[in-house]
């Protein structure tokens, strides 16, 4: 992605460059040396970074205005920037409260383990690994085929033994 961010027609990021512009010759040096910082800082940031080669979530909100050229205001350009930093921390927030709530839920499964063997042998589930050509028989573990973490239960409808080789190679999928 090509993107051109300009500081009020003094100079402009463009990807990781900044450029003068021939207006920076109407302003006095402190104002000039302000706009450059602003850029440089700017330019450092991870989430610019990633917005450049296309990733992330600003990246979409360009695209999104039409991409970055002709240049985007600054003003423009930084309320997109913080609209994109809110989304991160909220994707962040959402992840680390997902895997908080499956640690939970794998540990009062955990609990319930035995029973659930027991239920499953009830039902008519072998006491052998369910992966393709295994006929391991000892030691088998409990894999929900629909993984709790997406959304599966500890139904037994959605359970099946596996051995523990084959329920680390399925892992979260």
């Amino acid at each position: 992605m090509s993107l051109t961010i300009s500081f009020d027609d003094i100079i402009c990021l463009y990807n990781f460059d900044i450029v003068v512009e021939k207006n920076a010759l109407a302003v006095s040096l402190n104002e000039l040396a302000e706009k450059i910082r602003e850029a440089q800082k700017l330019r450092d940031e991870r989430i610019y970074m990633d917005a450049v080669h296309g990733i992330g979530y600003l990246a979409k909100l360009i695209e999104g205005r039409g991409g970055g050229w002709p240049a985007i205001p600054y003003e423009e350009f930084r309320k997109l920037y913080e609209v994109a930093v809110k989304e991160e921390e909220q994707q962040v927030a959402d992840k680390n409260t997902k895997t908080e709530l499956t640690r939970i839920r794998r540990t009062e499964f955990g609990r319930q383990r035995a029973q659930l063997k027991l239920a499953m042998l009830d039902v008519g589930k072998r006491y052998v690994c369910a992966w393709p050509e295994c006929d391991e028989r000892t030691n088998l573990t409990i894999d929900h085929i629909i993984p709790i973490s997406r959304g599966g239960s500890d139904e037994i409808e959605n359970l099946q033994f596996l051995c523990r080789w084959h329920n680390s190679a399925k892992g979260d999928r």
